[in-house]
Formats: structure tokens, sequence, C-alpha cells
């Protein structure tokens, strides 16, 4: 059993991650994978025990696999009611996102972007800025500096 602050492995291959979060105590199911990320969590079998017998909410989940990828440094995906989402720590997330980011390419100079109220210039390929279009493919915004 691999031990970290709130969370501890049980399994070899697939198992159980039990964790204990303020007051709480439940499980997350996972399962590792052959393919690009590291460990699967099966969001529909995941519970809280403590102190009630409770299915963990999406976010619960979503939350408890975020803080997860961050302290095992792995990369997650959550599936729950069919649909999934990757999880990843957040110092790879923010190098992805710059990577992303840079790649999108310059704003043009004189075609602004289709976002109402947006005064920055659209990008080749998109009708909308380096910004806007980020957020059209991630659905959040990407922190400028």
């Amino acid at each position: 059993m691999k031990l970290f602050s709130k969370f501890k492995l049980q399994g070899g291959r697939a198992g159980r991650i039990l964790v204990h979060d303020q007051s709480r105590d439940g499980y997350l199911e996972w399962e590792m994978l052959a393919r690009d990320l590291d460990m699967e969590i099966f969001g529909n079998a995941c519970s809280w025990e403590r102190p009630t017998l409770q299915a963990m909410s999406k976010e619960d989940v979503l939350r408890l696999a975020e803080e997860l990828a961050d302290e095992m440094k792995i990369r997650l995906e959550v599936t729950f009611s069919g649909e999934s989402a990757a999880v990843f720590p957040k110092a790879w997330q923010a190098e992805h996102d710059r990577q992303f980011y840079e790649s999108l390419g310059p704003e043009s100079s004189t075609d602004l972007c289709k976002h109402p109220e947006c005064q920055f210039g659209r990008i080749s390929h998109s009708g909308l800025c380096r910004q806007h279009h980020f957020e059209s493919i991630n659905g959040r915004r990407y922190p400028v500096q």
C-alpha cells in the first residue's frame, strides 16, 4: 500500500484509493491504463463511507482527482456516467497550456476577433483571438501574464 498525505493506494494494477478528506472517509475506484494516461478513476464507483455511506458527487471526484494528480505526479482519466475528463498535475497543465497558446500564432492587426466586444485581432485559421480560441477549445480562460 502506497501512502500519500490524504490518499492510500491499494492494489497492483487496479484497486481502491482510500481517501481521508477533512471529516469524511471514502474511496476512489481505479485501474492502470496502457494508453497515454496513467490511471483511470471510475467516478460512479466512488463513495464516501464515513460519516455516512453515500456516492461521491462528480465535483468531489474531480477535485480529489486533481489533488491526486498533483501529489502523485500522474495523468488521470476520470469517467463518470459515460463522460470522461483528463486530469493532469498543475505544473504539467500550465506548460501544456503555454505551448498550445503559443502555437496559435500571432493575432491579425487588421481583422478583429468575432467574440462580442473583443478588440484583439483574430488568429489565422480561426475567427477568434488567441484568448477566445483557447477558451473555446479548453472551456476555460488562459491565464495571461
